[in-house]
């Protein structure tokens, strides 16, 4: 595919760049209320991100244990039965989404430019928040199921490491001009690197980064809140 037939999309993370937290941590919670999830794994996990917070444990540890947690918190649990949950757990949810996310995608898809997340958080609410604010899907953190649509307690992907996002990133950049990204964390700059315009958000929660990359820029979700609109345009999209 030629330079110029490629396709014009916006790239983004998930957790602590549209969503203000871990969207695992919630969602977890909400299944052990649910009776879908087991309440020592949901304890755990919060155990571990409290661990990250206070700088005990390093973010690539942390989307490793995360991932094995969860699905083993799935296992033996029906998918509809998840994914039926999904669907209830963004009606109260949704006040973690930021402002400027929902905006940001509607102003881009009157400008006809398709909005793609990709993020290592459960791609079950996922899926449920793409088809409420009207983002489309790369991939989530996704645990396989057997045949009789079972989890079964194991990864089949955790896009939250910083190997399997540049890998897809990779992929993505052959196919596609990424005109802006939005990304947080270190797992991000590859997703950043390839865009026109990147946007690091920077919050009490997201790590510190010093970026080289002078397309690169630095919001906070407050200054997003306000400034999205200029930003998405005075894109240059017809580059």
């Amino acid at each position: 595919m030629t330079k110029n037939h490629l396709k014009t999309i916006a790239l983004s993370d998930w957790d602590l760049t549209l969503y203000s937290g871990f969207m695992l941590k919630s969602w977890t919670e909400y299944l052990v209320s649910e009776g879908l999830f087991d309440n020592s794994i949901s304890q755990s996990i919060n155990i571990l991100f409290n661990d990250y917070n206070n700088h005990n444990i390093g973010y690539i540890n942390l989307c490793n244990i995360l991932a094995l947690m969860y699905a083993n918190g799935l296992k033996g649990r029906e998918k509809k039965d998840i994914y039926k949950a999904a669907d209830d757990f963004i009606v109260t949810d949704i006040i973690r989404v930021y402002e400027f996310s929902i905006k940001m995608v509607s102003l881009l898809k009157k400008l006809e430019i398709p909005v793609f997340v990709l993020s290592g958080a459960p791609i079950e609410p996922l899926i449920a928040y793409s088809k409420k604010i009207g983002f489309q899907i790369i991939s989530g953190l996704e645990v396989t199921a057997d045949s009789d649509n079972i989890y079964t307690g194991k990864i089949m992907i955790n896009p939250g490491l910083p190997e399997v996002k540049a890998e897809i990133i990779n992929d993505i950049s052959k196919k596609n001009k990424v005109i802006i990204a939005f990304g947080d964390s270190i797992s991000d700059i590859p997703l950043l690197n390839i865009a026109q315009k990147g946007i690091w958000i920077s919050s009490s929660l997201t790590s510190k980064l010093h970026l080289s990359n002078t397309n690169i820029k630095t919001y906070t979700p407050e200054e997003l809140n306000e400034n999205i609109e200029t930003i998405i345009y005075n894109l240059d999209i017809g580059v």
